[in-house]
Order: C-alpha cells, then sequence, then structure tokens
C-alpha cells in the first residue's frame, strides 16, 4: 500500500495526547522536533491509515490545526512487505481529504476552461 506523510504541529502540552494517538495508530516511521513552543511531526502512514488518525486529530484539536497530507514518492530502504493476510483484503481508497482537494482542484480547471461557461451556445439568446 502507498505511504502517505502526515506535516502538523500541536502544543507542547498537548505532545502526550499526540504520542499516544500515534502509538494506537502504529505509523510506518514518525519523528518530532519542538519548535517554539510546539512540537512539529512527521508521520509516515499507510493510506488506509490516513482518515481514521486526521479524524482523531481533528476531533481532538478542531480547527486550530493545521494537518498536510503528502504522497511519499520512494523511501530509503523500502517498508518491508506484510506476510499476506488469509482473509481477502479490502479495497485500496483515498481519504477523504485527498479526494476533496483533487476534486476541487478539477472543478476550477474545468469551470475556468470551459468555451460554454457559463452557458452553452444553444442558451445565449442573444447570438441568435
Amino acid at each position: 500500500m502507498p505511504l502517505r506523510v502526515l506535516l502538523f504541529a500541536v502544543p507542547e502540552k498537548d505532545e502526550e495526547a499526540v504520542a499516544a494517538l500515534l502509538a494506537e495508530a502504529g505509523p510506518w516511521a514518525a519523528w518530532r522536533s519542538r519548535e517554539g513552543g510546539e512540537v512539529l511531526y512527521h508521520v509516515f502512514l499507510e493510506a488506509g491509515q490516513v482518515e481514521p488518525v486526521s479524524d482523531a486529530l481533528q476531533n481532538r484539536f478542531g480547527k486550530a490545526l493545521r494537518l498536510a497530507v503528502l504522497p511519499v514518492e520512494a523511501v530509503v530502504p523500502p517498508p518491508e512487505e506484510a506476510k499476506p493476510p488469509e482473509e481477502k483484503p479490502s479495497p485500496e481508497r483515498v481519504s477523504r481529504e485527498e479526494l476533496y482537494q483533487e476534486l476541487s482542484e478539477a472543478s476550477e480547471a474545468a469551470a475556468s476552461t470551459s468555451p460554454w461557461w457559463p452557458w452553452p451556445p444553444w442558451w445565449r439568446p442573444w447570438a441568435w
């Protein structure tokens, strides 16, 4: 499954709460640094884990949280592949945030480049 990296910052007083949340999620890799009273996190997760973790962070910190989700192109050394499960795996899916971003970019491009915008040619009474 592809990897994503979550970038976010929280106040130092909330560091333990984030550590507990990340321990539950079991990221592939994570590191943090302190800067100006905040703790900056870089968390590598499988794509299927992004949405539950981002939901938990948003529930905990609300509108104050600034979160970036980025695709990971390559990692050295590559993550070890997990043994295939006995059960049928669930289909891969993208997170809600990635889907929203892609759709909003596509809709902006479509609206601004359409030669028929805002009306198709057959609906322009002044062109008759």
